[in-house]
């Protein structure tokens, strides 16, 4: 497609034009190539952004932070492009969270962040409880391992200690469980949805799976240890 103006691109998308520049001014899509002062000029990757955002708003009902993350993700334009389901995973931790992840961040300020000294964090990281990435000889943690540390930091504090027997052996039991549940997960997911829907669909299908399930995990946990503490209590009162 060649430049085009504003009101084709208005024609084109369906989407008007104080729309538009909102989307501008968000980062949703690029901003237009401007050879003069009061002339702008749009292309494909406008036309194609604005039509995904029509769509996820109106018929998926998405809310904008969420549609943000999704357009932010990664390579976005040749992910939408595909047939199969190659790049579903960078697609999933947009529509999971409702936000683009955090940026990486050093080991050395995982540490003062999480609370955690840095032999555990060496532990945490040869268990496989966390996966840090090695650049430029130094060690880098993911926003979703970042949270993972700083959640344990917190237990820490509130006095989970391994003298009380919360050793990151611990947490290496929730790592192997999850493992499990992912590749039945994964798994199924594939088998049945694998040739049935295209990346966008398929990531939006799965985040919701994966929202709910957890959500059903949670409980479902929970409920198990009120109705063992209970029973633990019940035999000690006997």
């Amino acid at each position: 497609m060649n430049a085009i103006k504003m009101k084709e691109l208005e024609s084109r998308t369906g989407v008007g034009r104080e729309a538009i520049r909102f989307y501008i001014r968000e980062g949703m899509i690029p901003q237009p190539d401007k050879p003069k002062r009061n002339v702008a000029f749009y292309n494909d990757t406008h036309v194609k952004r604005l039509r995904a955002i029509r769509h996820l708003k109106q018929e998926r009902q998405m809310p904008l932070a969420r549609i943000k993350a999704i357009l932010n993700s990664a390579e976005f334009d040749q992910l939408a492009q595909r047939e199969s389901l190659q790049g579903l995973e960078r697609l999933l931790p947009a529509l999971v969270d409702g936000v683009a992840p955090s940026p990486d961040r050093r080991l050395r300020d995982v540490v003062v962040d999480s609370n955690l000294d840095e032999a555990e964090l060496e532990e945490l990281c040869d268990l496989g409880v966390v996966t840090p990435a090695l650049r430029d000889g130094e060690r880098w943690f993911d926003f979703r391992d970042c949270a993972i540390l700083r959640k344990w930091g917190e237990v820490r504090t509130a006095g989970f200690t391994v003298a009380r027997g919360y050793s990151p052996a611990f947490l290496k039991r929730y790592l192997e469980s999850a493992r499990a549940l992912a590749v039945e997960d994964v798994d199924l997911f594939l088998r049945n949805f694998g040739g049935d829907l295209n990346v966008e669909d398929a990531a939006e299908l799965a985040a919701l799976g994966v929202e709910n399930t957890s959500e059903i995990l949670n409980q479902m946990r929970i409920k198990a240890l009120l109705s063992t503490l209970n029973e633990r209590l019940s035999a000690a009162d006997a």
